[in-house]
């Protein structure tokens, strides 16, 4: 339950960008999804990889979720 709420205030910070998360803390943040995907190959990363996409209001409006 703690991670929803953390993820909500994640989502929050970030709306309407691609945001990758690792072990519950964001790695990398971008408006682009490519652009994300490519940052992601160049760090190293321990863990796996999660990556998700905060809707923006104008996705909301449109109910795009992805």
């Amino acid at each position: 339950m703690i991670y929803m709420k953390a993820l909500e205030k994640i989502k929050k910070k970030y709306t309407g960008k691609w945001i990758a998360l690792s072990g519950g803390k964001v790695v990398a943040v971008s408006t682009d999804y490519h652009e994300l995907h490519k940052g992601l190959k160049e760090k190293v990363v321990d863990n796996s990889v999660e990556v998700i996409y905060s809707p923006s209001p104008k996705d909301k409006k449109y109910e795009t979720m992805l």
